[in-house]
């Protein structure tokens, strides 16, 4: 894959390593959407199969003509499909479990802890906040309120008489030098399985163009 990077031009006149690294995940992610076909893979528990589908199907029939008729006998053949569905969606359902735990069938345990995540109750997040008559909406209007919140235990005390210590027995520590080699190394090092960081360039990504795109 081939991302024309165009930002150098316009980084060259600045001199804030931030707005560099800004514009250059701006403009990878910009190519990704150019250049790549992302297909999400959306997988969902195989326990709605056809053969159910089609047994839900006769079970609303069947319970619009008890309802109509009011006989035991369609009740009862209600009662019975309803049953077998019952017991049709519990099957395949632990068959999807076992198969997931099967470690012949899935050494990634990626999709393991995805159904974990999946079976947690609070799946809401963090609901809207409010301070001083301010409803706080948006992810950074939280995250804002909640920063506030959490500063505002603290207290700020007088650094201006602060006792001496006298000289530190430890020697000073050295200048960290950051060279383009240890970030290839350090690029090269990723997992590809993990999650996007707050960037949004894929791990992936940035792994496999390590060689051109370290700064």
């Amino acid at each position: 894959m081939y991302i024309k990077c165009k930002f150098i031009h316009d980084t060259l006149k600045t001199n804030t390593k931030y707005l560099i690294l800004k514009r250059f995940a701006s403009r990878l992610r910009d190519g990704l959407d150019t250049y790549t076909n992302v297909k999400r893979n959306n997988e969902r528990w195989n326990t709605m199969t056809t053969d159910i589908n089609r047994l839900i199907r006769k079970k609303q029939r069947l319970y619009n003509k008890s309802k109509k008729s009011k006989k035991p006998s369609h009740k009862k053949a209600f009662k019975d499909i309803r049953s077998l569905i019952r017991n049709k969606l519990h099957k395949n359902y632990w068959d999807y479990l076992n198969n997931m735990l099967d470690p012949e069938k899935d050494n990634n345990s990626k999709k393991f802890w995805k159904y974990i995540k999946s079976r947690k109750q609070d799946t809401m997040g963090i609901g809207t906040l409010k301070n001083n008559g301010v409803l706080a909406e948006t992810a950074e209007q939280k995250a804002e309120k909640l920063n506030n919140q959490f500063t505002s235990v603290f207290t700020t005390e007088n650094t201006t008489n602060m006792p001496s210590k006298g000289n530190s027995p430890f020697k000073p520590m050295k200048d960290i030098k950051i060279s383009e080699k240890g970030v290839e190394k350090a690029l090269n090092r990723l997992n590809p399985s993990k999650a996007t960081g707050p960037d949004k360039v894929p791990v992936r990504i940035l792994k496999e163009t390590a060689a051109n795109y370290h700064l």
